[in-house]
């Protein structure tokens, strides 16, 4: 985990990443709500993601964009995208379920 975003501000991150994540979904126009454990999985990963990001790029970016990822605003940048990804990556899995032929039914 990266030193600049502390436990309990992760918490609430995800937290508003995850309703986030949810809007989005409605933005989409599907309801998330058959699918809440799926989307929280998403968005745990995504989350992850966005942490190494501020990681990498707080290594990688120079003084100036270290010093910024120490802010909350910043931050939240990351973890905003990965409400978007999360929403966006349970859509196409979805399609792609519905695509499947499903196996025939003995009655």
């Amino acid at each position: 985990m990266d030193a600049t975003v502390d436990k309990s501000r992760i918490r609430q991150l995800a937290e508003t990443a995850l309703k986030k994540a949810q809007e989005h979904c409605l933005a989409l126009h599907f309801d998330p709500a058959p699918h809440k454990d799926q989307l929280t999985n998403l968005v745990i990963q995504e989350i992850k993601t966005a942490l190494a990001d501020i990681a990498h790029d707080k290594t990688y970016g120079g003084p100036a964009m270290a010093y910024a990822l120490t802010q909350p605003f910043f931050q939240g940048i990351y973890f905003n995208d990965s409400s978007r990804r999360a929403a966006e990556a349970l859509a196409v899995q979805l399609q792609q379920q519905q695509q499947q032929p499903r196996p025939p039914q003995i009655h």
